[in-house]
């Protein structure tokens, strides 16, 4: 992920990331995350823990939030902020006391680079999450949010 002045974040598209985008958000967010892995060995577990029986096959999504791609251009666009879904079946008490089986999701690993902290490009992302997963792809019925703040 380079450093560049951060645009105006209306501006910016959630995108699912590329497998060099995921590489390099992670070895991105090591520096805050890994605690005493190095960034080769905070990506490498990750990548592991992207394919488990709960992450395979779709079930966990890694979003970029970056400038919309430029056809003509060879270069990754730049990351200004990730974030991953976790999509499981749950079980849903109805109105009128029945069950029902339903997609909720688990949203996690929200980043902004330093660089652009501050500037609402979570908050923007986060909303443009919220429209993907009130969409009839996500099929989502409700979401949570894991947050390790402090």
């Amino acid at each position: 992920m380079t450093t560049t002045s951060t645009p105006d974040p209306s501006t910016l598209v959630l995108r699912e990331a590329t497998p060099a985008e995921k590489l390099a958000c992670w070895r991105t967010n090591s520096a805050s995350w890994a605690g005493k892995l190095t960034p080769e060995d905070y990506a490498a577990r990750e990548a592991v823990n992207g394919d488990q029986d709960l992450t395979r096959n779709g079930e966990i999504r890694y979003w970029v939030f970056t400038a919309p791609c430029d056809a003509g251009s060879m270069s990754e666009p730049e990351i200004y902020a990730a974030v991953e879904s976790l999509r499981k079946p749950v079980v849903v008490k109805t109105n009128n006391g029945g069950l029902s089986i339903e997609w909720g999701y688990g949203i996690a690993s929200v980043f902004t680079p330093p660089s652009h902290r501050g500037k609402k490009i979570a908050t923007w992302m986060m909303r443009r999450l919220g429209e993907w997963l009130d969409s009839e792809e996500a099929g989502c019925r409700f979401s949570v949010l894991y947050s390790d703040v402090g």
